[in-house]
């Protein structure tokens, strides 16, 4: 990484890891896991949409307690086992509801974009980090709608 701080740790490889590539859990996690255990929870399964409460705090964190669509409930959100299988149910949606384009960055993980191949969907790459460098281009941003096709304006970044 192009980072001196001694402390940093690498976020951008799905899963939070020290220099020596093993996992790392970050302390307020180790935190909220003592939290559960001294509340002694049931372990109750939630419903087939995930907890209600915690999609809701999900979606205000990503969108904003301000944002007019999630107000309107034009936004909705469901939890998932995993990252994957989340994909996998996104795509599924996709494609009721009659998208045929889904953009996915690239480098990517070879998992993020294998859901859809089942289904009727085409699939569009846009890159957004430096081939070389794997540093974050915040300028190709703004450019990634180009790659889309209109009506079809959904991405996983």
């Amino acid at each position: 990484m192009n980072d001196d701080f001694p402390d940093k740790v690498n976020v951008g490889v799905g899963a939070y890891r020290c220099d020596q590539g093993m996992p790392f859990v970050l302390p307020v996690v180790r935190e909220a896991e003592n939290e559960i255990i001294m509340e002694e929870v049931d372990h109750e399964y939630s419903g087939i949409a995930g907890c209600p409460n915690f999609v809701n705090l999900a979606l205000r964190f990503v969108y904003g307690e301000d944002c007019v669509p999630l107000r309107e409930k034009r936004i909705a959100g469901v939890q998932t086992l995993s990252g994957t299988g989340g994909l996998r149910v996104f795509g599924e949606v996709l494609h009721q509801f009659g998208h045929k384009h889904i953009y996915v960055p690239n480098p990517t993980w070879g998992n993020q974009y294998v859901f859809v191949l089942y289904l009727p969907i085409c699939i569009t790459f846009c890159h957004h980090l430096g081939i070389l460098t794997f540093i974050l281009m915040f300028s190709q941003y703004p450019h990634l709608h180009q790659c889309g096709v209109r009506g079809s304006e959904i991405s996983i970044l």
